[in-house]
């Protein structure tokens, strides 16, 4: 007879087990955040009767605020997915509307609804660029592009085309109105000006000059002035010019750094201008003199200016929303509440404090320390940031962009005190891209510049690095071939930059083209540093060799992969131009949507703000959205199933252990003839399944798998067997799960034994430390019921060895026992010092049987 040697594995710990289950849900969508509020705002009109405003939001349409700018709602019915140009506002409070390609609109109701009122305009005519009331008799006057000057004496129901005297293809873009002789004054984009004084039935060209020849604003000042924001034809010289004798002369009174987009004159007869990049202006001298009033705007490109009844000033800006000022232009205030239409270039996260900041297009920072609750707006007013990181000590870094036609200039500021406050700490004037942090806290810097070499200016782009958290720099590439839009580091300190001539490797200090792909962006993968991801114009590709090679794994035609990240917890996402987010699961070799909830597929940036499982979007034109990705359950793993063989015809309990077990899970075993009687899940890492072996069950490995409610599962390859019904085995019995501190009892069972008179062994446990066989050892060590009452029993414990050596036998004229059961019983106890999740294990040796 043979008994095979077994052992036996548990873990100590706490009887009550307890886990919290989740239900699996569908991924749950992307939430736009509060935020950052801004928006391009190209035209506001009052209604200075009931003090609603109108103002015109790029991306979002037509908007209106009942409250004085507080707050602000859609109001878009009708208007469809049109671009206004112009607003006005009739004596009875009707609104209308200029389009760039579907004529005019008209609402009746305070903005609640909309219709074309196009009738009389031809269609080459409906590209509407001004719109201004003549308030003595309410007409109404369009200018267009193409020369179109039209008249409505009807409320809009109808229009006449009025004759200009100008050929060509000029547009009619700046409308003024003397109200006290009733001449209207007309400006267009090609030197010509225009005045009528018979309700525009013939017109008299009143031209600027020479060189300031594109009419962009104009304004009839309380003397009786007209005053002209114009610009050269190239635009590089621009102008406030004054005449006194109705447009034939013109003086030069201001030469602003920006184009004059609007004026507006206040009850105190003030007038205003807007520019394009210098903010606000003031003149109380009927546009002799200029004064300029920019305290508390957040951008310098002013698109429109508007007052109400009791003179409170209204800015729209590029970028940054809508500013109002109570003070008569002493300081502005951001009126932005609903107005989440900022373009988000960059973000970045301190994951120590959970502060994130979002660097936007021309309107400065801004600030979240609540996941998106709340963004305060955090300074560099006007800038471009296009790049943004976070160092090891918690600092921000921010990288600026303005491209002009010729030059690039840019700026690196700093901030030390959580993204508050930021310090300019540029190396050089070139424009900054991109931003990486090394294994050792270097930072690198991609730039984009020009130069010209003859006969065409190119592009062309340096890196910088610094090792003293940005306070100083040095050029560590020069005059890549290209605007460096992305640059990451590896783990071995190789630096990766990708322009739009193709991606540079830098090892040793000296650069090595790889590629000639068009990029946007670059990523290492943190568990696998030879794994190399860049986003294009075209798709991702990727590079399983550092570099070496390069594969597309996502072909995205004309289509920017703007941004790359992952998450700790593992995956990488992508942040598209048209496509909104893709996510990979396999270290970028294979991508899924992934914008449930996401309304703006232009995803300009990705932050993660570690360690939770969340994820920043940055859009352009929608702000930043927040996905935060539930917690889904893990696939269960089979690891251990004790005992490990069971024999035909046997009914007995099993214990599996292993991971992520979840209550409801099922077990199976492959093959034939194993009934599972019954599954009690003990914990997350323990199973008992009740389960009888049938007589004619084959023998030899068996699968065993389980699985979880929500589809999931695991399998142990030949974990268990089915052993011939004659072998005979011996184990120990003992529950799989045991207190700290507490007595418990093992059982030496043999099994299919025929005939057995008497059996010697030794019992040998680990972690001797932390149990002990209980004292007396003539008490806690005693035979078992098998072999019956009538028995010699001899033990001995070695606790040092961690041993107990037991010989039992029948007494003389006794026969053999057949069967299974228990023939030794010994009593152990874990110390109350014992670690929660020790492991202890029973394997037995020196097995001897007699019959």
């Amino acid at each position: 007879m043979r008994l095979q040697k077994l052992f036996s594995m548990f873990a100590l710990g706490a009887m009550a087990f307890f886990r919290i289950d989740l239900a699996l849900a569908q991924t749950p969508p992307w939430q736009q955040t509060n935020g950052p509020e801004g928006a391009t705002v190209s035209m506001i009109a009052v209604n200075k009767a009931n003090g609603y405003i109108y103002a015109v939001v790029a991306g979002a349409g037509m908007m209106r605020s009942t409250d004085n700018g507080a707050s602000w709602v859609l109001k878009n019915n009708g208007l469809g997915n049109v671009t206004v140009q112009c607003l006005v506002i009739n004596a009875g409070g009707d609104i209308f509307a200029g389009t760039s390609s579907q004529g005019i609109f008209r609402s009746t109701d305070h903005g609640e609804s909309w219709v074309q009122v196009n009738t009389g305009i031809a269609t080459n005519h409906r590209n509407v660029r001004a719109l201004i009331v003549k308030a003595s008799n309410g007409y109404i006057f369009a200018g267009t592009s193409a020369l179109g000057l039209y008249r409505s004496s009807n409320n809009g129901n109808s229009w006449t085309p009025l004759p200009t005297g100008l050929t060509g293809t000029v547009a009619i873009q700046a409308f003024a109105v003397n109200h006290a002789s009733g001449m209207i004054f007309a400006g267009t984009d090609n030197r010509h000006g225009l005045r009528s004084s018979d309700n525009g039935n013939t017109w008299t060209r009143t031209d600027t000059s020479s060189i300031y020849n594109n009419i962009r604003a104009l304004a009839v000042a309380a003397d009786g002035a007209v005053v002209a924001g114009a610009d050269s034809a190239n635009s590089t010289k621009r102008a406030i010019l004054r005449s006194n004798n109705d447009g034939e002369n013109w003086t030069l009174v201001l030469a602003p750094s920006s184009s004059v987009t609007w004026f507006v004159l206040n009850s105190s007869n003030q007038i205003w201008a807007g520019t394009g990049g210098s903010g606000v202006y003031v003149s109380s001298d009927n546009g002799s003199n200029w004064t300029p009033r920019n305290d508390g705007l957040r951008g310098y490109g002013i698109r429109v200016l508007a007052l109400n009844a009791s003179d409170h000033l209204f800015a729209g800006a590029h970028c940054s929303g809508i500013f109002r000022s109570t003070s008569n232009g002493a300081s502005w205030e951001a009126m932005n509440n609903g107005l989440r239409y900022t373009e988000i270039l960059s973000l970045a996260s301190n994951h120590a404090t959970g502060v994130t900041i979002a660097g936007s297009h021309c309107g400065g920072v801004y600030r979240s320390a609540d996941n998106g609750a709340n963004w305060i707006w955090a300074g560099l007013p006007g800038a471009s940031v296009q790049a943004l990181t976070t160092l090891a000590n918690g600092y921000f870094l921010a990288g600026t962009a303005r491209i002009f036609l010729t030059e690039t200039q840019g700026d690196i500021y700093r901030s030390t005190d959580n993204g508050v406050t930021w310090a300019r700490v540029t190396p050089d004037n070139d424009a900054y891209f991109s931003f990486a942090v090394g294994p050792n806290g270097e930072i690198y810097a991609g730039t984009g510049f020009y130069r010209f070499v003859f006969p065409e200016i190119r592009d062309y782009g340096d890196i910088y690095r610094s090792t003293n958290n940005g306070s100083t720099w040095t050029r560590v590439a020069s005059d890549l071939d290209d605007w460096v839009y992305g640059v990451a580091v590896a783990p071995d300190g190789r630096v990766y930059a990708g322009t739009r001539e193709g991606v540079y490797r830098s090892a040793g200090g000296n650069w090595h083209k790889l590629n000639p792909y068009n990029t946007r962006s670059v990523a290492v993968i943190p568990t696998n540093p030879n794994v190399i991801l860049i986003g294009t114009s075209g798709g991702i590709w990727r590079s399983p060799d550092g570099g070496d090679s390069w594969m597309l794994v996502r072909s995205m035609p004309n289509n920017f992969t703007w941004s790359l990240v992952g998450w700790p917890a593992g995956g990488i996402f992508a942040g598209t131009e048209t496509t909104g987010v893709l996510k990979s699961a396999d270290t970028g070799n294979t991508w899924t949507s992934f914008n449930t909830g996401l309304t703006n597929m232009n995803v300009r940036s990705l932050a993660i703000p570690h360690p939770s499982r969340q994820i920043f979007a940055g859009t352009n034109g929608r702000g930043a959205f927040l996905h935060v990705e539930e917690e889904v359950e893990p696939a269960p793993v089979v690891s251990e199933l004790n005992p490990e063989t069971a024999h035909p015809g046997q009914t007995l309990d099993v214990a599996i252990t292993g991971t992520n077990f979840v209550n409801g899970a099922t077990v199976a075993f492959s093959g034939a003839g194993i009934t599972v009687n019954s599954v009690t899940v003990v914990s997350s890492i323990h199973i008992t399944v009740n389960l009888s072996v049938a007589a004619n069950a084959p023998t030899g490995a068996r699968d065993v798998t389980v699985t979880n409610p929500d589809g999931q599962s695991g399998t142990g390859p030949g974990l268990f067997s089915v052993a011939p019904a004659t072998e005979a085995a011996i184990k120990p019995v003992v529950a799989s799960s045991q207190q700290i501190g507490a007595e418990f009892t093992v059982d030496v069972e043999i099994v299919n034994v025929q005939n057995l008179f008497g059996a010697s062994f030794d019992l040998n446990y680990t972690n001797t430390v932390f149990v002990d066989v209980i004292t007396p050892h003539a008490g806690n060590v005693i035979p078992g019921d098998f072999l019956g009452n009538d028995v010699v029993f001899v033990q001995n414990v070695d606790e040092a060895a961690g041993k107990v050596s037991i010989g039992i036998t029948r007494k003389a004229g006794q026969g053999g026992v057949t069967g299974s059961g228990v023939i030794a019983r010994v009593k152990f106890k874990t110390l109350d010092t014992t670690p929660s999740g020790t492991q202890i294990t029973f394997s037995f040796c020196n097995v001897s049987a007699n019959d």
